[in-house]
């Protein structure tokens, strides 16, 4: 199991890059409260995914499955960030916004967090 330490370092850097790669691909995201909103849901995503996983002593969700090379705990920060950002974008900074756009500016986020923490943690 990773530590803390790891965790919220390489979840402030998918939060970065999240933020990063919304604001290039989704002009609409560009005002600093829905990047914010972005990044704060990437970053809370991992703190709070893999502090579960570590307050269950959830160790086995961190084994690559035979063929697609992916684990539970990788796929799982992608999907908590998924939702934790359409939560943040939806109900605060993007309200005003066609659910597609939020939707697809979540999607992007967990992507690249499931990515990253693939590759990286």
């Amino acid at each position: 199991m990773f530590s803390p330490g790891e965790v919220t370092g390489f979840g402030i850097l998918s939060a970065v890059l999240a933020a990063l790669v919304v604001a290039a691909t989704m002009p609409w995201s560009r005002s600093p409260a829905r990047l914010l909103s972005v990044a704060i849901g990437v970053a809370g995503a991992y703190v709070g995914w893999y502090g579960t996983l570590r307050s269950a002593s959830a160790t086995s969700f961190d084994h690559d499955a035979p063929i697609i090379r992916i684990s539970w705990a990788d796929a799982g920060v992608g999907i908590v960030a998924i939702a934790f950002v359409a939560l943040l974008l939806g109900l605060a900074s993007a309200r005003d916004e066609p659910s597609r756009r939020v939707v697809s500016a979540a999607a992007i986020s967990g992507l690249l967090a499931t990515f990253i923490d693939l590759w990286v943690i």
